[in-house]
């Protein structure tokens, strides 16, 4: 321990964070690969948890090679700088950037690519209860505004499950 580490610091609170179970980000996934299968598009899915880490990746048969890559980088790019920006998904990231290309918010893009980082339509941000759950990522469509229509269906398809009672008798 440092010295300059006073008693007060370490009396702070912890700070908590959620997270979607296993089995919620696999539904994620699999509701927005049978939203593109419905459109006639085979795509890869990544999900993340609000950190950038992978939970799950689902690769649909005949997904374009480049689409795996893809998927996790629209999903990276929407659990971090589009969550920070108050958008909803990589979409909005887009229309923003192209109204302003040097600047997104208050923060200045470096000129170099930062890795990960991949504003294409297709990422969605998952939030429930105000706060960042998870981002989610596809990419395979023939475009990318199918892409992120096939990410927000699976959005809605999961936020009905967690806002769905969990049993009888929670409902009475």
């Amino acid at each position: 321990w440092s010295s300059d580490v006073c008693s007060s610091d370490l009396a702070a609170p912890l700070t908590t964070r959620l997270q979607l179970p296993l089995e919620q980000a696999e539904l994620l996934a699999h509701a927005a690969v049978a939203a593109c299968r419905r459109q006639g598009a085979a795509v890869a899915v990544s999900v993340l948890d609000s950190s950038g880490s992978l939970q799950v990746y689902l690769g649909d048969d005949f997904a374009p090679p480049h689409s795996s890559n893809l998927s996790r980088q629209k999903a990276y790019t929407a659990v971090s700088l589009a969550a920070a920006q108050g958008q909803h998904t990589t979409g909005e990231l887009v229309k923003l950037l192209e109204r302003s290309p040097l600047a997104v918010g208050e923060l200045a893009l470096p000129a170099a690519p930062v890795a990960g980082i991949t504003p294409l339509p297709g990422g969605v941000v998952i939030r429930h209860g105000g706060q960042v759950l998870a981002g989610i990522g596809v990419s395979g469509a023939r475009q990318g505004q199918i892409d992120e229509g096939c990410a927000l269906e699976a959005e809605t398809r999961l936020l009905e499950e967690l806002d769905a009672p969990t049993s009888a008798a929670s409902t009475r």
